[in-house]
């Protein structure tokens, strides 16, 4: 590992092989705290402590909390004990290290003019949320807490950082913010997230001309499934709904549950053409995933209704209500579809089976008969 002159201006060397800053003094005035001389000043009384003091060594080394002195291009030069268990890397490691190789990407761009505004005196410190990897390359959410140090002449020295660890409380924010977004049981959207994408979609269809489809699914006859067969057989059914529209969408397409047993997608750039087979690819995927889900001795349908979005009509309320028509409508058609071929298929039956003493009838007066 390449070993730091004790000429760099930076690090000095005391003699001692330990790593100290510059003589750099407090700047009260900005809320810095940093090591101002190597030298004890016996003449001022109530000085801060060095980097040579025993209780400031103590003091920084032992505390709780990961600490680090970064310098104003981003190297470290001085870590506690608890930066070096925070991130998995040894003390000589990090002192090679600048933080932007242990910042997520992501997060990077956020962090660095804050830098520049410390710097220029705009701010006096800064506090970020930010992610950092570790030595497995883990990332873990921290809370860095930054002030900037001052020399003797009042130029921007180094930084003075302090990190907490607030991955588990990010995990249970995000995990809040999911099941207020989504539904608990499917995982789809809520109505209230699917309202605010329908919304956009609108948006972007009157402002660019784009074209789409609002779909509304419904499951038939879900009061009765709930009813005789109880609410587990119920959700089960709903599950297997939610994941049959799951897995026929598009990754671009939304759905979401908007109430009960009925459920809503999204689907931009979709012409009239492929329109008109939507419907019938959409219910044979809920319904083949229904089956699987529950068995195949409960057989669940479901109505589809429905409406076009596009520059010239793309009122959220009348889609709704053209969507929620077309589902009943075709709830409708297929009932009666139904109803007509159960009556066809009995009267088929009827005249198959015929009546014995009508066939007696006929054998008694078949032609060619003898008594």
């Amino acid at each position: 590992m390449p070993q730091r002159s004790s000429q760099d201006p930076r690090l000095p060397s005391q003699g001692t092989g330990e790593r100290v800053l510059p003589a750099d003094p407090i700047d009260d005035r900005r809320g810095g705290v940093a090591p101002p001389s190597t030298e004890r000043d016996a003449s001022a009384p109530g000085r801060a402590p060095t980097l040579n003091d025993e209780d400031f060594r103590v003091a920084f080394e032992l505390a709780p909390l990961p600490m680090a002195l970064i310098s104003l291009g981003g190297q470290f030069l001085k870590v506690n004990q608890a930066m070096c268990k925070l991130t998995g890397y040894g003390e000589n490691d990090l002192l090679e290290m600048n933080f932007r190789v242990l910042t997520h990407a992501d997060d990077l761009a956020s962090e660095l003019p804050l830098v520049g505004q410390m710097v220029s005196g705009e701010i006096d410190h800064y506090e970020i949320e930010k992610r950092n990897y570790n030595a497995r390359g883990q990332t873990s959410w921290l809370l860095k807490s930054a002030a900037l140090v001052r020399n003797r002449t009042g130029e921007p020295s180094h930084l003075l950082v302090q990190y907490l660890d607030v991955s588990e409380r990010k995990m249970f924010e995000d995990r809040v913010r999911y099941y207020a977004d989504h539904d608990s049981l499917t995982g789809l959207r809520s109505r209230r997230v699917f309202e605010a994408d329908l919304a956009a979609q609108a948006a972007r269809c009157e402002r660019y001309n784009e074209q789409a489809v609002l779909m509304i699914v419904d499951v038939d006859g879900f009061k009765q499934i709930n009813d005789q067969l109880g609410h587990r057989m119920g959700d089960a059914v709903l599950v297997g709904v939610a994941n049959g529209l799951m897995a026929r969408v598009r990754a671009g397409d939304l759905t979401a549950r908007v109430g009960g047993d009925e459920f809503a997608a999204i689907m931009p750039k979709i012409d009239e053409p492929v329109r008109k087979r939507i419907i019938q690819d959409i219910r044979t995927a809920v319904e083949s995933s229904v089956t699987r889900s529950v068995g195949a001795e409960i057989r669940a349908t479901v109505s589809i209704g429905l409406a076009p979005m596009s520059a010239e009509h793309c009122d959220v309320e009348v889609l709704l209500v053209e969507a929620d028509r077309a589902m009943y409508a075709d709830k409708r058609s297929r009932k009666k579809a139904r109803e007509q071929s159960s009556g066809a298929a009995a009267e088929e039956a009827i005249r198959g089976q015929g009546s014995p003493r009508g066939d007696a009838a006929k054998t008694a007066h078949a032609p060619g008969r003898r008594e």
